[in-house]
């Protein structure tokens, strides 16, 4: 059973090796944070092409069932 505990109130500095790896992490996550951000606005700029091509279909088909006499 512990019968005491002692703290050290002293305070060294992190080694500058410790940094290192944590701002590769950051600079790495910032990256794929960047490359996502375009690849979602890429994903809707499309989206939206599609769904202007889709509504041009279907009103062409509308159309055409119209003109055939509602096939």
């Amino acid at each position: 059973m512990a019968e005491k505990v002692t703290f050290d109130k002293t305070f060294d500095p992190l080694d500058d090796s410790v940094f290192t790896p944590v701002e590769e992490i950051i600079s790495s996550i910032q990256e794929e944070v960047t490359y996502y951000q375009k690849f979602l606005e890429a994903f809707f700029q499309n989206f939206e092409k599609m769904m202007e091509a889709d509504e041009s279909v279907a009103s062409d088909i509308k159309s055409m069932k119209e003109v055939v006499g509602g096939i």
